[in-house]
């Protein structure tokens, strides 16, 4: 039992939480609001009269014709205001506002690029509503200066729910502290109560549950569920008074956006056929392993609070990935030193349904791996060298297979066999039982980043170089690598168009799995780091700015680009036109390998080689050798090709084309 000094200073802990999540913004009693500025709104060319405060921030320059010469405005000129009807904006103000409005929260501003569209509208409504103003949407003189000098409130996250209902029979101690702070403030609980303790959920806070439910339209049981908890801390939540927070906006007004808020460290995204999850994960505190539920349907002031998955009572939660299975999502805690968890958490309700050990390390050290799947059928996830089957009614391990050490990430399946990330490229192995996987041993060759299946091939990602490569799973054919970016994190297959996204180029692009063909590049907001898919729009966690975005790729187009097998001869006056030589027939990849690899390709390879005058081949002799393996280096280095010594279809193209370099 905790003592009343521990008690205490959870309680303080509480109260300094309850603050930092942003209460006080929405503390704005409308009466006591502050006015509406005084500015005309410009729709005819006017001026207004009012003039600029006395302030350090540079002024909002006009909109002016290109005929009319530019004139510096002074503190005591009054301008026009912006709205999103002005086809032309300042670009160097816009940004300061745009940067300004991130800030402070509202990141549904989207792009940060100077220009006034519906997404800075919808954050400029947004803080005029949570600041008392009237919700134009638009920007005055006052209105600009007192968004760069920092006189407006700002956006932050409420209390995380704790992934379980609270009521009178369940003991919670710091979320039912939350619970009750949150009560005090809308007048349903009073302090100076004499029966009034902040850490129990008695009696008393029961009958102001009630109250609190029966004040919003819920129904009146005393359970604070995910929908309860949601309300509570709703900006526009009805006070014990009868009277709201904050008036709601006017239904008619379009609240609607393709960028949502998320919270810090992102790192994962999923989306259950009805509301896309975003898994925050920074440490082992259970405040810094949150999901947050995005409804793409809902409004952009409706979202909802973000959920703690973790537990107070146990000291690591720090979660590595997540997947959807089974109408549930599972979450794998590595854990150091210590037997690994699975968390079974329920979509519907955003409750933990359990949370267990799936394989116990007691009296040996567990070495963490950060790897989760489903093969349809069987969640598996793995700690030390190996993977474990797990049952979904108890979350226990029940069989496994050896995979190597440190997996990490989300596996791939491929109707068969699993493929996940490790230390040594990809690995693999048979979920059916002690079978061989198809190119299993040629799967080290491959990145070991993120890892996706298209239906025919598995795609992986080199992060560190910006490229992309495939195996063909029942040939063992490894294509040569796709340039794609700089640090593709995320990949997703949307069944027709594979998606990359490359975090350190704030892009998202699609390549065709049939031909290696790249598209256009996207522009995301900053630091792409997950995607998801909806069955119409793509979707980009974007880490750098805290935003969830919808991306439209309904009309994203790839030109199809495939090497030839033959060159345009040259036709001059003073020579015959040659033809290209006949490129043999491709069959595998070729490399350096244990044991060496022979037959008649390498040895038609090693010819063509020494015709091209790569002499370090020394004799043709139809076996890849360190020779060999140096001589395709050189070449794929003379020829501007990405140089790993491994001879795939691209490398064979080259190779045999009329356009082929020698030393």
């Amino acid at each position: 039992m905790k003592t009343r000094k521990n008690r205490l200073i959870l309680w303080m802990i509480t109260m300094q939480f309850f603050v930092s999540c942003g209460q006080a913004q929405v503390d704005i009693d409308l009466a006591a609001a502050p006015e509406t500025p005084s500015a005309i709104i410009v729709t005819s060319g006017m001026r207004t009269n009012t003039p600029l405060p006395a302030s350090k921030t540079p002024p909002l320059d006009q909109n002016i014709d290109k005929e009319t010469p530019v004139k510096e405005i002074t503190s005591t000129e009054s301008i026009e205001v912006i709205n999103q009807e002005e086809p032309t904006q300042n670009q160097p103000n816009m940004l300061r506002i745009e940067e300004a409005l991130q800030n402070l929260g509202y990141y549904e501003v989207g792009f940060v690029d100077g220009i006034f569209d519906q997404q800075t509208a919808l954050a400029i409504k947004h803080l005029q509503w949570l600041n008392g103003l009237n919700i134009s949407g638009e920007i005055s003189d006052d209105f600009y200066v007192d968004l760069l000098d920092g006189n407006f409130l700002g956006v932050s996250s409420p209390p995380p729910f704790p992934a379980k209902s609270l009521s009178q029979y369940t003991a919670g101690f710091m979320m039912d502290g939350f619970l009750k702070s949150r009560l005090l403030e809308l007048g349903y609980l009073d302090s100076k109560d004499p029966s009034f303790n902040p850490f129990e959920f008695d009696k008393i806070t029961d009958e102001a549950v009630k109250a609190f439910q029966k004040q919003n339209g819920l129904i009146s049981n005393g359970v604070v569920d995910f929908n309860a908890w949601q309300i509570l801390f709703k900006s526009s939540v009805i006070k014990a008074t009868g009277d709201p927070i904050l008036v709601p906006p006017d239904a008619s007004e379009d609240w609607n956006t393709s960028f949502f808020p998320i919270l810090n460290d992102p790192i994962d995204l999923l989306y259950d056929g009805k509301y896309f999850w975003v898994l925050h994960s920074s440490g082992e505190d259970a405040f810094r392993n949150l999901l947050l539920r995005v409804d793409p349907k809902a409004s952009l002031i409706d979202q909802s609070p973000p959920v703690m998955v973790g537990t107070l009572d146990i000291q690591d939660n720090e979660i590595a990935e997540m997947i959807y299975a089974g109408n549930r999502i599972w979450l794998l805690l590595p854990h150091s030193y210590d037997s690994p968890e699975l968390i079974n958490f329920i979509p519907e309700t955003a409750e933990v349904f359990y949370r267990t050990t799936f394989v116990d390390c007691e009296g040996q050290e567990c070495f963490p791996a950060y790897a989760i799947g489903y093969d349809g059928d069987k969640v598996w996830a793995t700690t030390n060298d190996r993977a474990w089957a797990i049952n979904r009614s108890n979350g226990k391990g029940y069989l496994s297979q050896q995979i190597g050490w440190l997996a990490h990430g989300e596996m791939a399946f491929d109707g068969r066999c699993m493929w996940i990330s490790s230390e040594v490229g990809l690995t693999t192995f048979h979920t059916g039982g002690l079978y061989q996987c198809p190119a299993e041993e040629i799967a080290y060759a491959m990145p070991s980043d993120a890892v996706i299946f298209d239906g025919e091939r598995i795609w992986a990602a080199d992060e560190g170089f910006g490229l992309v490569y495939w195996l063909d799973i029942d040939s063992g054919m490894m294509g040569d690598p796709i340039p794609v970016g700089a640090q593709p994190t995320a990949l997703l297959f949307d069944g027709n168009i594979l998606w990359v996204a490359n975090k350190g180029e704030n892009t998202v692009l699609g390549i065709d799995v049939q031909t290696g063909s790249v598209g256009e590049p996207i522009p995301t907001g900053r630091e792409p780091v997950a995607l998801a898919f909806d069955g119409n729009r793509l979707w980009v966690a974007n880490a750098g700015d805290q935003t969830l975005q919808a991306v439209e790729i309904k009309d994203y187009y790839i030109q199809t680009i495939q090497p030839t097998s033959t060159v345009i001869p040259s036709q001059t006056p003073t020579e015959e036109p040659t033809t290209a030589p006949t490129t043999p027939v491709f069959i595998q990849n070729l490399y350096l390998h244990d044991p060496q690899m022979t037959g008649d390709d390498v040895l038609i390879l090693q010819q063509r080689l020494l015709d091209l005058g790569y002499t370090e081949v020394g004799t043709a002799d139809g076996i890849f050798g360190p020779k060999t393996d140096e001589a395709v280096r050189h070449f794929q280095d003379i020829n501007d090709l990405f140089v790993d010594g491994i001879v795939g279809p691209i490398t064979w193209e080259v190779l045999f084309s009329d356009g082929a370099k020698g030393p």
